[in-house]
């Protein structure tokens, strides 16, 4: 199919697409099995990651802090935030304002997965009981793990990455 030359800038990278399973889940936490995350674009000039996020059904995510708005659609399941009464199912969109703090429950029997899609901007910072800061999340650890697991990640993902 040919391209429409006069609303195309020869300035611009070309429209990239990839199969729905071309980009690999990867293991978040060795202390969270089934936890996994696949990032879909990783923008860390704006500090801003889009991934999907699959957790097993009737487990507790740690407590944790955002220092940017994160926007969460659920896909498939259902959650809640232990310090919240609303339950989100598939279809619910939940808009977490920056500085928010709660711990993620996914419900449900086991085997169900939970999937959201998540757009985060900045850290996500993991608390202890005290709210004491023990790991962070952001764009650098999302690179970093995609490194990691860079055998199984297809080479013609580099356009889903903005450094």
């Amino acid at each position: 199919m040919t391209q429409p030359s006069a609303l195309l800038s020869t300035d611009l990278p070309p429209i990239s697409c990839l199969p729905g399973d071309a980009l690999p889940w990867l293991p978040m936490s060795a202390d969270l099995p089934g936890l996994a995350i696949k990032y879909l674009h990783i923008n860390a000039a704006e500090d801003t990651l889009t991934a999907l996020l699959k957790m097993p059904a009737g487990g507790t995510l740690p407590r944790h802090r955002h220092e940017g708005e994160v926007f969460v659609h659920t896909l498939q399941g259902a959650w809640r935030y232990r310090e919240y009464d609303w339950v989100a199912h598939a279809g619910s969109t939940v808009l977490e304002p920056a500085g928010s703090v709660h711990t993620p429950e996914t419900l449900g029997a086991p085997g169900e997965d939970v999937i959201t899609l998540n757009v985060m901007r900045g850290d996500l910072v993991l608390l202890d009981d005290d709210g004491r800061e023990t790991a962070r999340e952001n764009c650098r650890v999302a690179l970093l793990r995609q490194r990691k697991h860079a055998r199984t990640a297809p080479d013609d993902a580099a356009p889903f990455v903005t450094r």
